[in-house]
C-alpha cells in the first residue's frame, strides 16, 4: 500500500482514497465519531491512515485556504505525533501477545488528565483483537463513559475477536487490498 517504508506522507498512501476522503469529510463536518474501527487484512496501511488522520486532526495548517487534504508534516503537532511525543496522543500495543487490563487502566488514567496541546485526547490501539477479555470489559466501560473529548482508533485484522458491544460503538472503516 506504500511506495517505500521511509518517512511517508498522506500523499504516499496508495489506494484507500475512499477511506481517506470519508475521514476528511468527517473532519469538516459537525460530528466526529468517538471511536473508529479500522478493519482489513494485515499490512494494508490501516495504521498509517490512522496516524495521518490523527496528524490531520492536530495540524496547525489544516484550516488554511485552500483546505489541506493532508497534514503539513512540518508544524509542531505533526512532528510530535510522528515522533510519538505528542502529550495528547497515546499508542497501545500488545505486550506478550495480549493487550492487558493494566494497559487499559493506564489509558483510563491518562484520559483523566486535561489535554495540553489538542482539543482531543487521541488513542490508537494496535492489534485490537489482542485485547484479552478483562481488557475488553474495561475498555468497553471507557467507550461507554469516556472522559473529556476523546477519539479512539482501533486497528484490527480480526474484528470478530472484539466484543460485539465494542464494535457497535465504533465507526467501522474497511480496508481492502490495493491492486498492483
Amino acid at each position: 500500500a506504500f511506495r517505500n517504508a521511509k518517512k511517508l506522507s498522506a500523499m504516499d498512501i496508495i489506494g484507500h482514497k475512499l477511506q481517506w476522503n470519508l475521514l476528511l469529510k468527517l473532519l469538516t463536518g459537525d460530528r466526529m465519531p468517538q471511536a473508529f474501527l479500522f478493519t482489513g487484512d494485515s499490512s494494508l496501511g490501516k495504521r498509517k491512515v490512522a496516524l495521518e488522520f490523527i496528524k490531520m486532526l492536530n495540524c496547525e495548517k489544516r484550516f488554511q485556504k485552500p483546505f489541506l487534504s493532508k497534514p503539513c508534516l512540518v508544524c509542531s503537532p505533526c512532528l510530535l505525533i510522528e515522533n510519538k511525543k505528542h502529550p495528547d496522543f497515546i499508542t497501545i500495543e500488545p505486550r506478550e501477545k495480549e493487550i492487558q487490563i493494566d494497559q487499559i487502566r493506564d489509558l483510563q488514567k491518562w484520559l483523566s488528565f486535561k489535554t495540553q496541546l489538542s482539543s482531543f485526547k487521541l488513542a490508537l490501539i494496535e492489534d485490537a483483537e489482542a485485547l484479552n477479555t478483562a481488557a475488553q470489559n474495561c475498555f468497553l466501560k471507557t467507550l461507554v463513559e469516556p472522559k473529556g473529548k476523546t477519539i479512539f482508533f482501533l486497528i484490527t485484522a480480526h474484528p470478530e475477536m472484539l466484543f460485539k458491544t465494542i464494535r457497535s460503538r465504533c465507526e467501522e472503516l474497511k480496508f481492502y487490498p490495493v491492486s498492483s
